[in-house]
């Protein structure tokens, strides 16, 4: 499953700058990600278009946000993928509370049959998380109760280290900060190599006495004030 960050055909990207502006190449692209039988190379671009389109213009397919959250609950994992993608993207110009109205939806996924569906739903939670402050104690509460899913603790372990991804993109400004290294740093434990790794290294990033860490933020005010000092 390809993803929008990758770079792209140039079939994919015409087809998602003419989306822009051509209603029917916009539909055709929605019913391309829909759970009804396609061709895998209808699939293929139609995702990869549209999520490329909500990564540079989210606010085309605001009006078309009923369709797409209706896929999370579809029972296809090609099309939930999809719909977790581009529902995290339009969380940063939806202005009207939509995410919030989806949220129990969106957050089930995690606990989806498919460990794909539940892994990538870890990670752009944190998309959401750094978009809608409002909603990052309920985002936290769900990425830590991984373990109560029902996937076997090999697969909870994966899972685990997409969350990992997730808060290394909100913890910085969180005011749940500390709750949210502290369960990161019980993960170096995991059995789960990459995610051993990379909560290492998200506890070197983001702890106390780290580069990114509180206690070496306070360090460096300090050494501002008192360069002040003596520059006065």
């Amino acid at each position: 499953m390809a993803d929008a960050a990758k770079v792209v055909s140039r079939e994919v990207e015409a087809a998602a700058q003419a989306a822009v502006s051509d209603a029917a190449v916009l539909r055709a692209l929605l019913d391309g990600v829909g759970p009804a039988t396609q061709r895998s190379a209808v699939r293929e671009t139609s995702s990869q278009a549209l999520m490329l389109l909500a990564s540079r213009s989210a606010e085309v397919l605001l009006p078309h946000w009923d369709y797409l959250a209706g896929l999370l609950n579809c029972g296809n994992g090609f099309s939930q993928y999809v719909a977790i993608y581009v529902l995290t993207d339009l969380c940063r110009v939806d202005r009207e509370g939509r995410f919030a109205r989806v949220f129990d939806a969106y957050v089930q996924q995690l606990d989806d049959r498919s460990l794909m569906v539940a892994s990538h739903t870890a990670l752009r939670a944190g998309l959401a998380a750094a978009a809608l402050p409002e909603l990052q104690h309920r985002i936290i509460e769900r990425l830590e109760a991984i373990d109560r899913t029902h996937f076997d603790q090999d697969r909870k372990e994966i899972i685990k280290g997409y969350a990992i991804a997730a808060f290394d993109q909100f913890v910085e400004h969180s005011p749940e900060r500390e709750r949210i290294v502290a369960w990161v740093a019980r993960q170096s434990a995991s059995t789960c190599g990459k995610t051993r790794k990379d909560a290492i290294a998200f506890g070197k990033k983001w702890g106390r006495g780290s580069s990114g860490g509180p206690a070496a933020a306070s360090g460096r005010a300090a050494g501002r004030g008192k360069a002040k000092e003596k520059a006065q």
